[in-house]
Protein backbone atom coordinates (compact mmCIF):
# COMPACT_ATOMS: atom_id res chain seq x y z
CA UNK A 1 0.00 0.00 0.00
CA UNK A 2 1.38 3.41 -0.96
CA UNK A 3 1.41 6.36 1.40
CA UNK A 4 0.36 8.70 -1.35
CA UNK A 5 -2.40 8.56 -3.88
CA UNK A 6 -3.60 10.59 -6.80
CA UNK A 7 -6.42 13.06 -6.75
CA UNK A 8 -7.55 15.36 -9.51
CA UNK A 9 -6.95 19.04 -9.04
CA UNK A 10 -7.24 21.75 -11.67
CA UNK A 11 -7.20 19.28 -14.54
CA UNK A 12 -4.18 17.21 -13.49
CA UNK A 13 -3.42 14.45 -11.02
CA UNK A 14 -1.44 15.46 -7.94
CA UNK A 15 0.01 13.37 -5.15
CA UNK A 16 -1.20 13.89 -1.63
CA UNK A 17 -0.50 12.16 1.67
CA UNK A 18 -2.92 9.44 2.66
CA UNK A 19 -4.45 8.80 6.07
CA UNK A 20 -2.30 7.17 8.75
CA UNK A 21 -1.68 3.56 7.78
CA UNK A 22 0.89 2.23 10.25
CA UNK A 23 -0.96 1.44 13.47
CA UNK A 24 2.12 1.64 15.67
CA UNK A 25 3.06 5.13 14.50
CA UNK A 26 -0.15 7.09 15.20
CA UNK A 27 1.70 9.58 17.41
CA UNK A 28 4.50 9.90 14.84
CA UNK A 29 2.65 10.31 11.54
CA UNK A 30 5.65 11.15 9.39
CA UNK A 31 6.74 7.49 9.54
CA UNK A 32 3.79 6.92 7.18
CA UNK A 33 5.60 8.91 4.48
CA UNK A 34 8.67 6.68 4.46
CA UNK A 35 9.16 2.95 4.02
CA UNK A 36 10.91 1.43 7.03
CA UNK A 37 13.29 -1.22 5.69
CA UNK A 38 14.98 -2.34 8.91
CA UNK A 39 16.48 -1.30 12.20
CA UNK A 40 15.19 -1.01 15.75
CA UNK A 41 12.19 -3.09 16.74
CA UNK A 42 9.40 -1.28 18.55
CA UNK A 43 9.66 2.35 19.55
CA UNK A 44 12.78 4.51 19.56
CA UNK A 45 16.17 4.06 17.99
CA UNK A 46 17.49 4.30 14.48
CA UNK A 47 15.74 2.64 11.58
CA UNK A 48 16.69 2.21 7.95
CA UNK A 49 14.09 4.01 5.86
CA UNK A 50 13.45 5.28 2.36
CA UNK A 51 11.44 8.39 1.50
CA UNK A 52 8.23 7.58 -0.41
CA UNK A 53 8.62 10.75 -2.49
CA UNK A 54 12.31 10.99 -3.49
CA UNK A 55 13.48 7.42 -2.65
CA UNK A 56 16.36 8.75 -0.51
CA UNK A 57 17.72 5.99 1.76
CA UNK A 58 18.57 7.06 5.32
CA UNK A 59 19.47 5.47 8.65
CA UNK A 60 18.06 7.56 11.45
CA UNK A 61 15.37 8.23 13.97
CA UNK A 62 12.07 10.08 13.67
CA UNK A 63 14.00 13.35 13.99
CA UNK A 64 15.65 12.72 10.63
CA UNK A 65 12.31 11.77 9.02
CA UNK A 66 10.90 15.05 10.32
CA UNK A 67 13.96 17.01 9.17
CA UNK A 68 13.81 15.44 5.71
CA UNK A 69 10.09 15.88 5.08
CA UNK A 70 9.63 19.26 6.76
CA UNK A 71 12.94 20.71 5.48
CA UNK A 72 14.21 21.46 8.98
CA UNK A 73 17.87 22.58 8.87
CA UNK A 74 20.63 21.07 11.01
CA UNK A 75 18.94 17.64 11.35
CA UNK A 76 21.76 15.74 9.66
CA UNK A 77 19.71 14.99 6.55
CA UNK A 78 18.88 16.92 3.39
CA UNK A 79 15.37 18.12 2.71
CA UNK A 80 13.19 16.12 0.32
CA UNK A 81 13.43 17.73 -3.11
CA UNK A 82 10.39 15.92 -4.52
CA UNK A 83 7.64 17.52 -2.42
CA UNK A 84 5.39 20.12 -4.00
CA UNK A 85 4.30 23.05 -1.84
CA UNK A 86 0.84 21.45 -1.60
CA UNK A 87 2.16 18.12 -0.30
CA UNK A 88 4.57 19.86 2.09
CA UNK A 89 1.67 21.89 3.50
CA UNK A 90 -0.44 18.74 4.01
CA UNK A 91 2.43 16.87 5.71
CA UNK A 92 3.14 19.86 7.98
CA UNK A 93 -0.55 20.07 8.94
CA UNK A 94 -0.63 16.35 9.71
CA UNK A 95 2.46 16.73 11.92
CA UNK A 96 1.19 19.89 13.65
CA UNK A 97 -2.24 18.34 14.34
CA UNK A 98 -0.60 15.32 15.97
CA UNK A 99 1.70 17.50 18.08
CA UNK A 100 -1.28 19.58 19.21
CA UNK A 101 -3.19 16.42 20.24
CA UNK A 102 -0.19 15.24 22.29
CA UNK A 103 -0.36 18.41 24.38
CA UNK A 104 -4.09 18.36 25.15
CA UNK A 105 -4.97 16.68 28.45
CA UNK A 106 -8.47 15.78 29.57
CA UNK A 107 -9.34 16.10 33.26
CA UNK A 108 -11.81 13.80 35.08
CA UNK A 109 -14.85 15.95 34.24
CA UNK A 110 -14.12 15.63 30.52
CA UNK A 111 -13.06 19.27 30.10
CA UNK A 112 -9.99 19.80 27.94
CA UNK A 113 -6.96 21.43 29.50
CA UNK A 114 -3.64 22.44 27.94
Amino acid sequence: MSSSRSMKGKGKAVLRPSQIQAGGFDDSPLWNHVKVTGGAAGRGGNRHWMCNYCNKKVTGSYSKVKGHLLAIPLCGVTACNSLSAEIMKAIKKEHDDTERRKHIHVDHSGDEME
